[in-house]
């Protein structure tokens, strides 16, 4: 993405989320943003670990909390009633 963002900023300071893990890429975990910046840049912070990166807000890297885990569990219950 480039190195502008305009759209609306729907997280905040502190605010909890599931962030994908860029060492391990298939790996997505609880997290919380750290900071935002000037450029509208949010700071993600992987809960229990030292890692942190920064992302805009629309990036498919970050994600309000049971996203990716709603899907997971919803693929769950539908493919367990079948």
């Amino acid at each position: 993405m480039g190195g502008k963002y305009d759209g609306p900023i729907n997280f905040k300071v502190g605010q909890r989320l599931e962030a994908l893990d860029r060492q391990h890429g298939s790996n997505i975990y609880v997290a919380h943003v750290a900071e935002i910046n000037e450029k509208k840049q949010l700071k993600i912070q992987l809960d229990g670990y030292q890692s942190q990166y920064w992302c805009y807000p629309d990036s498919n890297e970050v994600h309000f909390v049971f996203f990716f885990f709603g899907f997971i569990y919803l693929f769950f219950i539908i493919s367990v009633n079948f």
